[in-house]
Order: C-alpha cells, then sequence, then structure tokens
C-alpha cells in the first residue's frame, strides 16, 4: 500500500467565508479553550484498496463515539477525540471488512490507513444445514459455540439490553466471574455467579494472572484495554472462559491461562 500524503483541506474544501473572517473565528476559539484544544486529539487517514485505488463514501466507524466518511480522495478525519484506545470498524458492500484497534494519547494526531481486499465474488456451491445457516447469520460463531460448548459464560445482546447497565464492566459483575480492575482492565477469574471463589486455572499461580486475553471482534487487544470503552449499547456479545480447558481453539492465546473474553461489537 503506497502512503501519500494526505490532501490539505484547501484542496478540498470550499471557504463560504472571506480569509479574514475565518482568521477571526480561529483566532477567537483558540483564545477561548486553548487547554482544551490541546487536550482533543485528531484521528485522520485513508481508505484504498488492493490496487491503491482511493475508496470514496466508506464509513469508518469509532465503535461507540462517531462514525466518519470518506470523501471523494478516500479521506477522512474525526476531531476532539478523547485520549482512550478507540475500535475502528470499516466496512463496504463488495470488501472485506477489518476492525482494529488503537490508542489515542492527548492531543495527538493519528493516521490510520486502511487497504481493503475484495471479497470473493463467487461462492462455491453448498449444501445448507442448520449450522451453516447459523455461522451465515453469526460469522462470529457467537451462537454456535452458546449452542455446543461445554464451558464459558455468554451474555447475548438481550440480556445487556435487559440489564441498563451504563458501563460494560458492570456486565462482568452481573453475568460472570472476571474481575474488572482500575481503567476497565478485565483480570483473571476471581469469583463465580455465586460468589464463591474459583480456584486457579490449571499451571497458574495468583501472581500471574493479573489480566485476562480480551478479544474484540476476533482481534486480541493489549493488556490494558479498557473495556468501558465500548458502551453496553454498541455490544452484541460476551464470551467468558475460565482457561484453556474450556477455550475454543478459535479463541486461544498466550493469555489464556488467566480467563479469555470475547466481545462482540454490533
Amino acid at each position: 500500500m503506497v502512503r501519500e500524503p494526505l490532501p490539505s483541506v484547501e484542496t478540498r474544501v470550499r471557504f463560504a467565508r472571506s480569509l479574514n473572517g475565518l482568521l477571526g473565528v480561529v483566532f477567537a476559539a483558540s483564545c477561548a479553550a486553548p487547554s482544551a484544544a490541546r487536550a482533543q486529539s485528531t484521528l485522520e487517514g485513508r481508505v484504498i484498496d488492493t490496487a491503491d485505488a482511493r475508496l470514496a463514501n466508506v464509513p469508518v466507524e469509532l465503535v461507540g463515539i462517531a462514525t466518519a466518511v470518506t470523501d471523494t480522495f478516500g479521506v477522512y478525519r474525526v476531531h476532539g477525540l478523547p485520549a482512550q484506545a478507540l475500535i475502528l470498524r470499516v466496512r463496504k458492500v463488495g470488501y472485506l471488512p477489518t476492525t482494529r484497534i488503537v490508542t489515542l494519547s492527548a492531543g495527538e494526531t493519528r493516521r490510520e490507513d486502511f487497504e481493503l481486499s475484495p471479497a470473493a465474488a463467487m461462492l462455491a456451491p453448498v449444501v445448507t444445514t442448520a449450522r451453516t445457516s447459523t455461522l451465515v447469520r453469526d460469522p462470529s460463531g457467537f451462537a454456535h459455540r452458546r449452542e455446543t460448548a461445554t464451558g464459558g459464560t455468554f451474555v447475548t445482546e438481550d440480556q445487556i439490553t435487559s440489564s441498563r447497565v451504563t458501563k460494560t464492566e458492570q456486565l462482568f459483575e452481573r453475568f460472570g466471574y472476571m474481575r474488572v480492575g482500575s481503567g476497565g482492565v478485565v483480570g483473571g477469574p476471581v469469583v463465580g455467579a455465586s460468589g464463591s471463589p474459583l480456584p486457579p486455572p490449571p499451571r497458574a499461580s495468583a501472581s500471574r494472572c493479573t489480566t485476562a486475553a480480551v478479544f474484540v471482534d476476533g482481534t486480541l487487544v493489549s493488556d490494558n484495554f479498557d473495556v468501558n470503552s465500548i458502551p453496553p449499547g454498541s455490544l452484541r456479545g460476551i464470551e467468558m472462559y475460565r482457561g484453556p480447558a474450556t477455550t475454543p481453539v478459535e479463541l486461544r492465546s498466550y493469555g489464556a491461562t488467566c480467563g479469555t473474553v470475547a466481545i462482540w461489537t454490533k
């Protein structure tokens, strides 16, 4: 993917005001809230395909926060963002969707480019069964694992909606046994649904189990990921597993000994 410089605002925007008027507005705004401006972050980038063609009108979703749409140059920009972890999701008909997780610092301008791969134009004939129909409706596999799993705890979208929680960490307290510590970081298994202590996972000491492995839409995130950065209203489901013995193969990682959490967004 060729990383071209982003076009300046002047090449893409027709000014509705005179230059003097614009400078006056900018000067007044900068004087009114200089500290707030410094604290805000910006996310920008370009969306192209594998042939380096710029893709216009592509939604770039910041899950739970905002959605930007690329212009004719394939460029998107979002200003005024808080310093936190963001889940970026890019989807366009005819292309494979992509998800990425980034962490913004205060006052940072971060560039995140996306290269979308075309989806298969033709599919081989298949025999439709109950399982294949489920997978088509739910490519994440959440529903299938919930029906067939021998271990793990599953929180469905209906349960999330009816719970009326205001923070995602509250779902872990209500439905699961994972400890959520400072900054919304998910720790290892601590208590069961009844409140009784759980034994530590096999071959894992208490000192080693400080954080669980967390997946968001199938992507393994950093150990300090804040689950509260995803609003409950953006969630489609949550899976929790105590250790490697109950964790499905597709969700296993180096941190599975301390438990695994899979979060799925809408």
